[in-house]
């Protein structure tokens, strides 16, 4: 159970780094700004990246642990699979992954702090 909640405590960590590194990039003062303000490349970066860690995390703890008893995930790799497939459907399917992946890795961050917290109140 130990092992567990440190591998959730680093991934946990490392998505929150990766986040807040997106928005100091994307917001900081950097050159290649469009009119909003907002860094492209930057976020086009973070944006795969942030979201290949959680591709690759969520492999990971459906290796380590399983999610036959966890709806939670059963649900997030159902939607990714989903994910997978929308590039299919030509421009349609690239706009409905550019406004449902931010969404994803909320839910995948959620996902990781509520079993967080399960492995605390499992020992007890």
């Amino acid at each position: 159970m130990v092992t567990k909640r440190i591998l959730l405590l680093a991934d946990i960590n490392l998505q929150l780094i990766l986040f807040l590194l997106s928005v100091y990039f994307q917001y900081g003062k950097h050159e290649e700004f469009d009119p909003m303000g907002i860094n492209v490349n930057a976020f086009i970066c973070f944006y795969f990246i942030l979201g290949g860690w959680q591709v690759v995390s969520c492999i990971l703890h459906a290796i380590n642990d399983g999610a036959k008893n966890n709806i939670l995930r059963i649900i997030y790799h159902m939607l990714l699979i989903l994910h997978v497939v929308m590039p299919c459907f030509g421009l349609y399917g690239l706009a409905v992954l550019a406004c449902t992946s931010p969404v994803m890795a909320l839910y995948y961050f959620i996902i990781c702090i509520i079993d967080l917290m399960k492995t605390y109140y499992e020992n007890e």
